[in-house]
C-alpha cells in the first residue's frame, strides 16, 4: 500500500553545517481511526497488513525541509498487532533490505527510533512481515546532505543464530552471548561503513530467545564497561533498540550481556564521519532509583501526568555549552500502568508525540535524539501511573539550544471533599491525609494514597484518631501522632509493616521532620503558655536505632516560645528556632552546635540556610548557600515561605495589597531559580490561606484554604507543568 501525502507549505531551510536539525516532535503517520497528524497527511486509518508495505512521505512536513535532507529521524511506534511480526523501514524505491527495526508481540505497543535514508519521492518505505499492526510515526529530526552523516541501505553485521545470515558472511558465531560474556563487533569496511574516517555507527540491536531477564551494553571496543545499558530483556522475548555506538579500538564495537543467554542481531543504518558528531562512552544523567536524582534526594518514580527535567549537558564527555542536540538512551522500569513518555527541550511546549510506549511491570528502552533545552536540560512527561526513568547520554551534537517559548508554570488539581493531606512525598506521588473534620465517630484514620494507582493504604491502627503526619520523600515511612500527642506518636515502615512507638511526657511534642530513611525524628515540645514546663521546652531528636529521645541544646536565656525544626535528609543535621529569634544548627553527628542568626531554617540536602520571614511580618527572603557563600534573595513581599530540597526553588505565601476587599487572604506564589535568576512560575488566590507542604523537587505543594470568599475549605496539591 502506498500512502500518498498532500505537501504541506514549504519548509525554508539552508542547509546548516550542524550534523542534525533536531525538530519538536511531530506525528507524519498514525493508521489508527482515531489518528491525528500535524498536517492531516499521512492519516490511513487502517492497519498495516501482512506482507504489505506503505510508503511515507516525509519531506516537507513537519519542519524537515522539502530539500537537501540525507535522511530523517523517525520514532516509530507498533501498537494492537494481530500476529508476532516485525517492520522493516528503508529507502523508497530500493531493495528490501534483510533487517529489522521494531519486533512485536499480539496485543503490545512497542516504540524504536529508526534513522531512515531518504528514498525517491522524498519517502520511506515500512514493511510489515505478518498479521495487521498500527503504526505510528514521530519526526525527532532530519540530517542534511554532506553533514557528516551517510544513511545506507540496513545491512546485518551480526547474527548469533545457528541460522544467521549477514551481508558478508562475518559476525556468525552460532553461539548466543552468555553471562558475563562481551562480544567484540566489527564495525568498519563492513556494509556500506569504510575502513577510515568514522567516528559513530547507527544500529539496531535486537535481543531474541532470552533465557533470562538481562540487559545489554555497548560501547567502544577498548574503553571501560560504562553503567549504563542499552536494551533490556526478558526470557522468551525479543526486542530491539537503536543505538549510536562510538566506533573503539580496532575498528569494532563491545557488546556486553549480563545474565543468561540470548542471540543478538545487529543491523547497520548508517555511520557519522569524524566531526559529524562526538560519540562519547554512555555516561548516566538520570536514574530515580538512585537517591539523589531528580530533585529528589530518595529513590522516587515518576508519578502520572508530571514532567521532570533532566541535565544532559556539561556531563561526561558532554560540554556546558554549543550543544544543540543528544542521543539518549532511555529505559522506563517498574511502570505501575501502560503509558508513554514524551521527550522534548526543556522551556519549549510538550508536543504531540511519544518516544517511548510500555506496559505495567515492564522494562522497555529506546533510543531519542533530542534537542537540548534552557539551561542544557530535556523534560520527560509519563502519562499513566508511576515508573522510574534511567537516562543515558550515548552521544552529542554541535549546535544551538531551544530557547525558552513557554513560561513557568504550575497547575492546581483540587481535592474532592473528604480528606484532608498533611504531607506529600518528592513530586507529590503519594499523599498523606486524614479523615475530614469533624471526625466521623470519634475517629480519624491516616490513609497514604498513591497517586498513580489510586490506592489507599491505611496506617494507623483501627480506632485510633490521628491528629497530624509526615512521610518520606520516598513514600516509605510514616510518622503520626494520635489525639494530643500525649496520647502516641508512631513510625510506620511501610516497606516492612513494622510499626514503633516514639516515647515522650508532655501533651505539647510535635512532629516537625523525619529523614528519609527513618531513622531519626525531629520533634518539638512546649508552648509559650506551657511556663511551668520550661526545664522539658526545646527540640528533641528520636533515633530508631537506640529507640533514645535527646533534647537539643538552646542558648541560654532564649525568649523560650514556639520552637520548629527541619532534619537533612540524611539525618545528620538539625535545624531549629525559637520563632522570631535566631536558628540552630545542630550537627547530630559531632554534636557541633552554633547559632545562625538571622537564618530561621535549612534546606534538607544541609548546603543552604534560609531567612524566611515568620509571623505575619512581610520581608525578603534570603537564601544562603553554606559552601558557596552565594546568596539569592527572592524579591517578592512574603508572610511565610518553604523550600525545595537543594533551596533552589521557593513557594510563598504573598500578603494582598492595602485596601483588599478580602480578609485574611493571601497569594500562594511559586518561585524558581532558572535561566539563571528568579523567575515567578504561578500564583492562585486562598483565603485563609496555609502552606501545608513543598516537596523535595519543588514541583509540588500543599495548600490549605478557600479558593473563594466564603466558599469551602479545600486541599489543593499545586504540580509543575
Amino acid at each position: 500500500m502506498g500512502l500518498t501525502s498532500a505537501p504541506s507549505p514549504a519548509n525554508v531551510h539552508a542547509a546548516p553545517a550542524t550534523t542534525i536539525v533536531p525538530l519538536p516532535p511531530a506525528r507524519l503517520l498514525d493508521t489508527r481511526t482515531t489518528g491525528v497528524t500535524i498536517d492531516g497527511a499521512g492519516l490511513p486509518h487502517q492497519p498495516l497488513g501482512p506482507q504489505q508495505t506503505l510508503d511515507l512521505q516525509v519531506l516537507n512536513r513537519g519542519g524537515v525541509p522539502a530539500t537537501g535532507v540525507d535522511s530523517v529521524v523517525l520514532n516509530v511506534t507498533e501498537t494492537e498487532p494481530t500476529a508476532s511480526s516485525f517492520l522493516t523501514i528503508w529507502p523508497a524505491g530500493s531493495p528490501m533490505p534483510t533487517a529489522s527495526n521494531l519486533n512485536m508481540l499480539p496485543g503490545e505497543t512497542r516504540a524504536n527510533l529508526v534513522i531512515a535514508k531518504i528514498g525517491t519521492g522524498g519517502a520511506v518505505s515500512i514493511y510489515n512481515l505478518d498479521g495487521f499492526t498500527h503504526v505510528v510515526v514521530d519526526v525527532q529530526g532530519w540530517i542534511p546532505s554532506g553533514s557528516g552523516y551517510t544513511g545506507v541501505l540496513p545491512a546485518r553485521l551480526l547474527d548469533t543464530r545457528n541460522d544467521g545470515v549477514t551481508v558478508d558472511g562475518q559476525g556468525l558465531p552460532h553461539a548466543p552471548l552468555g553471562p558475563g560474556q562481551t562480544f567484540e563487533l566489527d564495525i568498519l569496511g563492513r556494509g556500506g561503513v569504510p575502513p577510515t574516517g568514522v567516528d559513530s555507527v547507527v544500529v539496531n540491536v535486537t535481543e531474541t530467545e532470552a533465557t533470562a531477564s538481562s540487559f545489554l551494553t555497548v560501547w567502544p571496543a577498548g574503553a571501560p564497561r560504562p553503567l549504563a545499558s542499552n536494551l533490556n530483556m526478558v526470557t522468551g522475548d525479543t526486542h530491539p533498540n537503536s543505538v549510536i555506538a562510538k566506533v573503539g579500538a580496532g575498528g569494532r564495537i563491545s557488546i556486553y550481556n549480563l545474565t543468561g543467554f540470548t542471540q543478538v542481531v545487529v543491523d547497520v543504518q548508517g555511520w557519522f564521519a569524524d566531526g559529524g558528531v562526538h560519540g562519547i562512552v554512555p555516561v548516566r544523567a538520570l536514574d530515580t532509583r538512585e537517591p539523589m536524582q531528580a530533585g529528589c534526594p530518595g529513590a522516587a518514580a515518576l508519578p502520572p501526568t508530571q514532567k521532570l527535567d533532566v541535565k544532559v549537558t556539561g556531563i561526561g564527555g558532554v560540554p556546558d555549552t554549543a550543544v544543540g542536540s543528544v542521543a539518549l538512551n532511555i529505559t522506563v522500569t517498574d511502570p505501575t500502568a501502560a503509558s508513554f513518555l514524551t521527550v522534548w527541550p526543556k522551556g519549549t511546549p510538550r508536543p504531540l508525540a511519544s518516544n517511548l510506549n510500555m506496559v505495567a511491570g515492564q522494562s522497555v528502552p529506546n533510543l531519542v535524539i533530542a534537542q537540548v533545552g534552557v539551561d542544557g536540560y530535556v523534560s520527560i512527561y509519563n502519562n499513566t501511573g508511576a515508573t522510574h526513568v534511567v537516562v543515558d547520554v550515548m552521544a552529542w551534537f554541535d549546535g544551538a539550544a531551544a530557547a525558552r517559548t513557554t513560561p513557568i508554570g504550575f497547575a492546581p488539581s483540587l481535592f474532592t471533599p473528604g480528606h484532608t493531606t498533611t504531607d506529600l512525598s518528592c513530586r507529590g506521588r503519594y499523599l498523606a491525609q486524614l479523615e475530614e473534620f469533624p471526625p466521623a465517630a470519634g475517629l480519624q484514620p491516616l490513609t497514604i494514597l498513591d497517586r498513580s494507582t489510586g490506592a489507599r493504604d491505611q496506617v494507623s491502627l483501627p480506632g485510633q484518631w490521628v491528629s497530624s503526619a509526615l512521610i518520606s520523600s520516598d513514600g516509605r515511612y510514616v510518622a503520626y501522632q494520635i489525639g494530643n500527642s500525649r496520647d502516641g506518636i508512631f513510625l510506620v515502615d511501610r516497606a516492612t509493616g513494622i510499626r514503633t512507638t516514639i516515647p515522650i511526657f508532655r501533651n505539647h511534642f510535635a512532629l516537625r521532620s523525619i529523614s528519609d530513611d527513618g531513622s531519626t525524628v525531629l520533634l518539638s515540645n512546649g508552648t509559650n503558655q506551657e511556663v511551668a514546663f520550661l526545664d522539658d521546652f526545646g527540640m528533641y531528636v528520636w533515633h530508631r536505632g537506640d529507640a533514645s529521645l535527646t533534647k537539643l541544646p538552646l542558648i541560654p536565656g532564649g525568649p523560650r516560645v514556639q520552637v520548629d525544626g527541619v532534619l537533612s535528609a540524611d539525618g545528620r543535621y538539625a535545624f531549629y528556632s525559637e520563632i522570631a529569634t535566631a536558628g540552630y544548627l545542630y550537627d547530630l553527628l559531632t554534636g557541633t552546635f552554633t547559632s545562625q542568626s538571622p537564618y530561621t531554617t535549612m534546606s534538607r540536602d544541609g548546603r543552604s540556610l534560609l531567612k524566611l520571614p515568620f509571623g505575619g511580618v512581610t520581608n525578603q527572603t534570603l537564601v544562603h548557600n553554606i559552601i558557596s557563600s552565594v546568596d539569592t534573595t527572592y524579591t517578592a513581599s512574603v508572610s511565610f515561605a518553604l523550600a525545595s530540597y537543594d533551596a533552589t526553588r521557593l513557594v510563598a505565601l504573598s500578603t494582598q495589597p492595602a485596601g483588599s476587599p478580602l480578609t485574611n487572604d493571601g497569594i500562594m506564589s511559586f518561585y524558581a531559580l532558572q535561566d539563571s535568576h528568579v523567575t515567578l512560575g504561578y500564583q492562585i488566590e486562598q483565603i485563609d490561606g496555609f502552606l501545608y507542604g513543598l516537596d523535595d523537587s519543588g514541583t509540588a505543594a500543599l495548600i490549605y484554604g478557600r479558593q473563594t470568599l466564603g466558599g469551602p475549605v479545600n486541599t489543593t496539591l499545586i504540580t509543575e507543568i
